[in-house]
C-alpha cells in the first residue's frame, strides 16, 4: 500500500520541524507562549496552509476525502512529537472543513488569508456559566457571554464558536467565525491539566463584541448534522493514538532497552 505523500519538499521540512517540536516538549509544558513556536514551526513547513481546499492555495487536507490518508498520517505525526500540539492542530483541521463547508465567500476568504499568514484557527463549543447569546439586529450581531475550554488562547487567531440566540436559548447553535486575539479577554489562569497544560485552555468572554452577518457560518444547527460532526472526532482520536503508542514505545524502550527500535519521525 503506498504510503501517504505530501507535496515535494513539504514532507522533508515537515519532518525537521517535527524533530525540533519532540525536542522541546517537556520545555513547552512550561513556557509562558503556549504553543506559539511549535504552531510557527507548522506554519513555516506549510501544514497549516496544506489544510486549506486546492482553490484556496492548500492541499485539501481538511476538506478533500482524497486527501484523508494523508490528513490522518499528518495527525499521528503531530500527535507523536507533542500531544498537546496536535491537539491544537486537530481543531484547526476542523475549524477550515467547517468554514470551507458553510461559510460565504468572505468568511472563507478571511480564513484563507489568516491561515495563510501563519495564523491557527480553532473550534470552541463549550459554554461556561454564562453561554454564549446574541442578539441580531440589521445584518450585525451583539454578543454576551463566554467560552469556555478553548485551547490554544493566545495562540488561535480565529475560531469557529457555537452561540445561540437570547430571545431562543433553546434553539439549534449558529456558528460564526470570530477573531480572537483580545488579550484581555483571554483566561488561562486556571488551566493546570498534566500533560495538556500547553494547550493553554481556559475562558474566552466575547461580552460587548459585534460580529456581521458575514461571519456566520450557514443556518442554526447546521453544526450538528452528519456526517460532518461525528466524522470530526476522527482526527483527535488519531492524534491520541499516536501519543498513546508514543508513550509504549517509550515504556518498551525503558524495560526492554536491547530489542526495543522504532523509527520516530518516518
Amino acid at each position: 500500500m503506498k504510503k501517504p505523500q505530501l507535496q515535494s519538499g513539504m514532507d522533508d521540512r515537515f519532518k525537521a520541524a517535527l524533530h525540533e517540536i519532540a525536542a522541546r516538549a517537556d520545555a513547552a509544558e512550561k513556557d509562558p507562549r503556549g504553543l506559539a513556536p511549535e504552531v510557527a514551526m507548522l506554519a513555516k513547513a506549510g501544514i497549516l496552509t496544506a489544510c486549506l481546499p486546492v482553490h484556496d492555495g492548500g492541499q485539501g487536507l481538511a476538506t478533500s476525502p482524497e486527501a484523508s490518508s494523508t490528513l490522518f498520517d499528518v495527525l499521528r505525526r503531530i500527535g507523536r512529537a507533542n500531544l498537546s500540539l496536535g491537539r491544537l492542530f486537530e481543531g484547526h483541521v476542523n475549524a477550515v472543513k467547517l468554514v470551507s463547508l458553510y461559510g460565504g465567500a468572505m468568511a472563507v476568504a478571511e480564513m484563507a488569508r489568516n491561515v495563510s499568514e501563519g495564523g491557527l484557527l480553532g473550534v470552541w463549543g463549550a459554554n461556561g456559566r454564562k453561554p454564549l447569546r446574541y442578539v441580531a439586529a440589521r445584518g450585525s450581531y451583539h454578543l454576551s457571554g463566554e467560552k469556555i475550554f478553548a485551547s490554544g488562547l493566545g495562540v488561535v487567531r480565529l475560531a469557529v464558536v457555537t452561540m445561540h440566540a437570547s430571545e431562543t436559548p433553546d434553539t439549534p447553535p449558529q456558528l460564526a467565525l470570530i477573531e480572537v486575539t483580545e488579550k484581555q479577554r483571554q483566561d488561562a489562569t486556571h488551566w493546570d491539566v498534566t500533560g495538556m497544560r500547553a494547550t493553554m485552555s481556559g475562558r474566552f468572554d466575547f461580552t460587548d463584541l459585534r460580529i456581521s452577518d458575514a461571519q456566520c457560518l450557514g443556518e442554526p444547527g447546521i453544526y450538528e448534522r452528519e456526517p460532518h460532526f461525528e466524522g470530526a472526532s476522527g482526527a483527535i482520536a488519531r492524534c491520541i493514538l499516536a501519543g498513546l503508542k508514543h508513550c509504549c514505545f517509550i515504556g518498551g524502550k525503558h524495560f526492554c532497552p536491547a530489542g526495543a527500535s522504532m523509527i520516530l519521525f518516518n
